[in-house]
């Protein structure tokens, strides 16, 4: 056989070469992103929800309440299992009330309190397997608002008008490159277009669980903290419980609170402050 000559070899080369360079050509830069859609409910069905549901595994659980021999036990940001307790060597998970944003409660005779992200909700636990929703106090705890913050220059309470995100639809979306660079804003614009709004991954979980209590009852009152505020409730109906007043602590981080005789003890990571309720309802700030 032949040596190829070198003209010969010099012609298959530039052939060999513009064949690749005119594929990498065809060959366009694209990036395959999974865009997350919310799924909207009104807080009218959002609400209709919070009863009894059929038993849920426990994931990240939090706060803890005895009730005879039910056990109520807060899943952190999605509501409360109800266990029965009855044989203590083996309690069973017999049902579980969705509230979404829920992080504590409280219970006082047949009613549980619970919050649902700033709405206070009041339960009706006399049967623990057929809970009951008896009243929704709208925006209780607003720096916790979740619910009515984003619906124009006078946001709603009507829970008819509130959307409430209950899920997430997922779909992949190729796009070209920009200048073979990051495709981000062109993403962005492209899913910002979509009706219903987009989010390039899921919610993250916020709030807290655990022991440390928000909630706490004294002599038909229960108050509540937040980052920096005490609230109180009047909870002499408590089927029917009613805001009283709010009052800054400081503005620290305040992580509990703790009722010992006619005092309330608001733990915070700057110290104790204690709180004087002899006039219930009527907190009175006495020592740090």
């Amino acid at each position: 056989m032949r040596p190829l000559t070198k003209p010969v070899l010099q012609l298959l080369v530039t052939v060999m070469l513009s064949l690749f360079l005119s594929n990498c050509d065809k060959e366009k830069c694209t990036r395959t992103y999974t865009i997350y859609e919310p799924v909207y409910n009104t807080l009218t069905q959002v609400r209709a929800n919070m009863k009894s549901n059929p038993a849920q595994a426990l994931k990240n659980p939090g706060k803890i309440y005895m009730y005879g021999n039910y056990i109520f036990l807060n899943e952190s940001n999605e509501g409360i299992h109800i266990i029965d307790n009855t044989q203590p060597s083996a309690p069973k998970n017999i049902a579980f009330i969705k509230i979404p944003g829920n992080i504590d409660l409280a219970v006082k005779g047949n009613i549980l309190f619970a919050d649902s992200y700033s709405d206070l909700v009041a339960f009706d636990i006399s049967n623990p397997l057929t809970v009951v929703a008896k009243k929704f106090v709208n925006n209780a705890f607003p720096y916790r608002n979740a619910y009515y913050s984003y619906y124009g220059p006078t946001p709603t309470t009507n829970p008819d008008s509130v959307k409430v995100v209950v899920g997430w639809k997922t779909h992949d979306t190729t796009v070209a490159c920009t200048n073979n660079g990051p495709v981000y804003n062109d993403l962005y614009t492209m899913a910002s277009a979509s009706a219903g709004g987009f989010s390039t991954q899921k919610a993250a979980s916020g709030g807290q669980g655990g022991s440390m209590a928000r909630f706490t009852l004294m002599n038909n009152y229960m108050y509540t903290v937040s980052n920096r505020e005490l609230f109180s409730f009047d909870i002499s109906t408590p089927e029917d419980p009613k805001f009283i007043n709010k009052l800054v602590v400081d503005n620290q981080n305040i992580e509990t609170i703790y009722p010992f005789k006619n005092k309330l003890f608001i733990g915070s990571t700057a110290g104790m402050y204690i709180y004087d309720v002899s006039t219930p309802g009527t907190p009175v700030k006495r020592w740090k």
